[in-house]
């Protein structure tokens, strides 16, 4: 917490009350010296760290984090045969938001396709993205999903 005097302790003088970054103030933000020697409101002050607040598990994975609060980090990790898509790990900024604030989650990871040689064809094999592909078997194109993950 950080305090600014507007003069002096002397009576009539304020003080000025402050937080850190990532940090609210409970209590007042200025206190009065007042003739009986006393600072007043006479309440503390605290500064307390912003909450980013839960965030849901990924369907097919979880979340291992330090906490919920300013600096905290989390790291989201995918059950096996699933891989992430997103962000992999977040912080808990100073404005009290999750960061990057961009959706993840837990896509279905293909079993490895390996192309085929046999006497006179060749398979020859694109990947899409990790649940799609194609395979070009001399003049024929198939498209293909995964179903089977791993």
């Amino acid at each position: 917490m950080h305090f600014k005097l507007t003069n002096s302790t002397r009576f009539g003088n304020e003080a000025l009350f402050d937080c850190s970054a990532g940090h609210a103030i409970q209590g007042p933000e200025r206190k009065r010296c007042y003739d009986t020697g006393i600072w007043e409101p006479n309440e503390l002050n605290e500064c307390i760290p912003y909450e980013c607040g839960e965030l849901v598990y990924p369907d097919n994975g979880y979340i291992i984090s330090n906490g919920t609060s300013f600096d905290s980090h989390l790291v989201y990790i995918c059950l096996r045969g699933y891989e992430i898509q997103g962000p992999s790990s977040l912080r808990c900024n100073e404005t009290g938001h999750w960061f990057p604030e961009e959706d993840t989650s837990c896509i279905p990871k293909c079993a490895y396709i390996k192309p085929q040689h046999h006497e006179n064809t060749l398979s020859q094999i694109s990947i899409l993205d990790s649940t799609h592909f194609t395979i070009f078997k001399h003049s024929m194109i198939q498209n293909l999903a995964c179903f089977n993950y791993l």
